[in-house]
């Protein structure tokens, strides 16, 4: 992403080197239609992409929150049938940022009754993909910064 002009921003998405193959399904073509199907393809592709991240870069700075990576923490085992899928909540929360689990997840009721509650909402509207409300961001980067200090004991240590 960078500045075009003073009132324009160009996004850019990079593709890997199989991707003209792996999109449109063949990576040469012999006729101007082919080629202009091959973009129409290329450009959809692309913009699937950009709609994923836009919703992210429009969010503003977190807002200053009395919420702790606790209390993130307690919200999502109260939220959760079972420690197992909470830990899986935070898991992805915390690894990805996100959470989008399909209508057959066993995630999907907990993720629901999140949304209910306030602490996820939808990048967009009826969307699948969750992520923390605004409140909650500033806990989820303490509660990753905490965990990243985390260091597992060496084996050899366990032993004794």
């Amino acid at each position: 992403m960078y500045a075009k002009t003073d009132r324009r921003v160009r996004f850019e998405i990079l593709l890997e080197s199989t991707a003209i193959e792996k999109i449109t399904g063949a990576r040469g073509a012999n006729r101007f239609q082919s080629i202009a199907q091959k973009l129409g393809d290329l450009r959809a592709h692309a913009a699937l992409k950009l709609n994923e991240v836009l919703p992210i870069l429009n969010q503003g700075p977190p807002t200053p929150s009395t919420a702790t990576a606790l209390q993130l923490i307690s919200e999502i085992q109260r939220a959760s049938p079972d420690h197992h899928l909470a830990e899986m909540v935070v898991s992805a929360l915390v690894a990805f940022g996100r959470i989008a689990p399909l209508n057959n997840d066993p995630l999907r009721e907990t993720v629901d009754r999140l949304k209910k509650s306030g602490l996820l909402e939808p990048i967009k509207p009826r969307s699948r993909v969750c992520i923390v409300s605004n409140q909650y961001r500033l806990p989820l980067e303490q509660l990753r910064q905490l965990l990243a200090c985390q260091t597992p004991l060496a084996p050899e240590k366990l032993q004794k």
